[in-house]
């Protein structure tokens, strides 16, 4: 007997709930590796018809610019049922130069209604630009927590910019490092409990940029008594800050010291518990 068929037979001998808390723990490390649930369907027959009716397997998941990696995402689209979405979006080249965009498209707008956590790692503008058009175009009404990274060598000191879904009504949590929100929204920032700000290699976060996304209005207009901070232009008028009601947390990363004081006059937060900043060590930041 083969060390591989010794496996398959000490695999039949487990009971199927084992099986599946092994499998959980895996899935659970992979971070958004599709490969590794589906290698463990091949193992045999009975892990196979196992794992592909547990649909809580099959909600995280990774796309990237490849045809291949879209058509494993509607995979993984298809068996998680109608479980909340956890996406990773990988774009290291330029999307519309690939001849993966329209699967792309069509991979990620039959995720988009079930989408909860997203997460964007991107390395070029226009894919940056695309994503942005992508999320502001369709509400993702699950999404609650979504972390951007930009970094564009190819332009260097150009901060992108992204939409939020549903103008932010429904997010819990936002990361942004190398980009910021598009300025013209109107935002709806309400349930907003966590926000990380964070410097990229080729662009920083300054007070105009983060001027700019303290500036956006929100939704809601400030209710008779609520107690606001009170802010002051360079002329001496008053103007109301950002209302952020349930934000807790705020963290800025390898930004310079003085943007955790500009923002903290910038808005209104009677919740906040915890602000955590980091300088950089390696480069000079504007102030």
């Amino acid at each position: 007997m083969t060390r591989a068929q010794a496996s398959v037979v000490s695999l039949n001998a487990l009971p199927l709930e084992l099986c599946l808390l092994i499998t959980r723990e895996a899935v659970a490390d992979s971070d958004h590796d599709p490969r590794d649930v589906v290698r463990l369907t091949h193992i045999d027959a009975r892990m196979r018809n196992l794992l592909v009716n547990t649909s809580e397997l099959w909600n995280k998941f990774t796309i990237s610019g490849s045809e291949s990696s879209h058509k494993l995402g509607g995979l993984f689209i298809l068996r998680s049922g109608e479980r909340a979405l956890d996406l990773l979006i990988s774009l290291h080249r330029c999307l519309l130069q690939k001849e993966g965009f329209s699967s792309f498209v069509d991979c990620f707008l039959r995720a988009s209604r079930r989408i909860a956590r997203l997460s964007v790692y991107v390395k070029h503008q226009l894919s940056l630009s695309l994503l942005s058009s992508l999320l502001g175009a369709f509400g993702l009404p699950l999404l609650e927590h979504i972390e951007v990274d930009y970094e564009d060598e190819e332009n260097p000191g150009f901060g992108g910019c992204i939409s939020l879904p549903s103008n932010g009504a429904n997010l819990r949590s936002i990361s942004f490092t190398g980009v910021q929100i598009e300025p013209s929204h109107r935002l709806d920032l309400d349930n907003m409990t966590c926000i990380h700000l964070g410097a990229g290699k080729q662009w920083n976060w300054t007070h105009k940029s983060l001027i700019s996304f303290c500036d956006i209005p929100t939704r809601a207009p400030l209710r008779r008594g609520e107690r606001i901070f009170h802010t002051s232009t360079d002329d001496g008028s008053e103007v109301m800050p950002l209302t952020l009601p349930a934000l807790r947390r705020v963290r800025f990363l390898n930004t310079a010291p003085g943007l955790i004081t500009s923002f903290l006059h910038k808005v209104d937060v009677p919740l906040l518990e915890e602000v955590e900043m980091t300088t950089p060590t390696h480069r000079n930041q504007e102030n």
